[in-house]
């Protein structure tokens, strides 16, 4: 089980060509006699004749790093009353059958895995999927290629791993928080996604006092404040293209009002975009957010304030503005693109991979933002030009 352990780094399936051979030994050690015999299983049996008939091809694991721009985003969640998805932009979702809906909340997760796969199987063939979840035991068992924990959830994640090198599918999965995984998340409670506009008179003036942008780069077909913009849904027939995060942001000037949960996303996004693209960024003014210091390394000028009033932002979902509008400090920011390499990614080789060395590489990586910013001053706000009191000139 060691030697099979160890070559992890070259056998893109040694993890999960090992489950069975691990589950044997647990089985059967009581860790006094380790020279005691046992019969194979036939799972077991299986798993060393496919080591026994390995050729040398199959040795050699690809540690090519993958731009997440080239990969195909699929965002996955579940709860105690469905099931939904985003692939690339298209959104499904469902109940759970009868079967499975008295199934655990990580068994579930990992068969909305299995639905998006096996649903689009023409689409992703021979794709790296960057998959998006916001359940840790699921992430794991798929990263790892089974556990010992969980047998059952085990015998799933085998049994995925193993159709995905048959059709070669390769799945790099992220944990994001719930509140950052907003169309997946609330599509598997059936909830309706926020839709917040801002008033149209007040995006007239910032596109008269910095120009009008090429893209609204996330909004639908009610809420898109210019004639091409960007989507979350496919549905959205006019939209110019299907997640915001999923294009090339290189333009001359963009317009974005991010919800929330994806701001630091978005930053980092604008981040990695070219020096000389440009954008129009709306955000709340919230100084001790961890995406603030990066907003102000981008910014091209300070913030100006937008005015506080109660229909400022509607949310077009339910037709009404959002809570504590009054309360709420918006500003519209002109950041530029801050060059940096865009974010790669490679396959996991397991937990023991690379371990030595771990802490002076990640040292070593330079993270966008300045610590030594995130001290604002309360009375900043206040010395913000307001935007409304140019008024005069529009």
């Amino acid at each position: 089980l060691g030697t099979c352990s160890a070559a992890r780094m070259a056998v893109l399936l040694a993890q999960v060509k090992t489950r069975y051979i691990q589950r044997l030994i647990l089985r059967h050690y009581n860790g006094s006699n380790i020279r005691q015999r046992v019969s194979l299983s036939s799972l077991a049996r299986q798993e060393l004749i496919w080591w026994l008939n390995l050729r040398l091809v199959e040795c050699v694991q690809s540690f090519k790093h993958i731009p997440v721009v080239q990969t195909v985003a699929l965002a996955t969640d579940a709860s105690d009353v469905g099931w939904s998805y985003v692939l690339a932009g298209c959104w499904k979702a469902g109940p759970w059958s009868v079967v499975d809906r008295d199934r655990h909340i990580n068994h579930k997760e990992f068969l909305v895995l299995q639905f998006a796969l096996e649903q689009n199987l023409d689409t992703l063939t021979g794709k790296t999927v960057f998959w998006e979840v916001d359940n840790t035991t699921a992430l794991a068992y798929v990263r790892n290629g089974g556990g010992t924990r969980d047998w059952s959830l085990c015998d799933m994640a085998v049994s995925l791993r193993t159709w995905c090198a048959i059709h070669r599918i390769v799945i790099i999965p992220k944990y994001v928080p719930s509140e950052e995984n907003i169309v997946a998340d609330r599509g598997s409670r059936f909830l309706r996604v926020e839709d917040w506009f801002l008033l149209p008179r007040i995006v007239r003036r910032i596109f008269t006092l910095w120009g009008v942008p090429q893209v609204d780069l996330m909004a639908t077909h009610r809420s898109a404040q210019l004639p091409a913009y960007f989507a979350f849904d496919r549905q959205d027939v006019s939209a110019r293209a299907v997640d915001a995060f999923a294009q090339d942001w290189s333009f001359d000037l963009a317009y974005v009002f991010p919800p929330p949960p994806v701001i630091l996303k978005t930053l980092k996004r604008i981040w990695q975009s070219p020096t000389t693209s440009s954008f129009l960024v709306i955000l709340p003014w919230w100084p001790n957010k961890p995406w603030f210091p990066l907003a102000l390394q981008l910014q091209v000028e300070p913030p100006r304030r937008l005015p506080r009033c109660p229909n400022l932002v509607v949310d077009l979902s339910t037709g009404r503005s959002i809570p504590n509008m009054s309360r709420l400090k918006l500003v519209v920011w002109k950041l530029c693109g801050g060059g940096a390499p865009s974010e790669m990614l490679i396959p996991e080789c397991g937990s023991l991979s690379t371990r030595a060395g771990r802490r002076a590489r990640t040292a070593a990586i330079s993270r966008p933002g300045d610590p030594g910013l995130n001290f604002v001053d309360r009375r900043a706000w206040m010395r913000l030009t307001a935007l409304y009191r140019l008024s005069h000139r529009f």
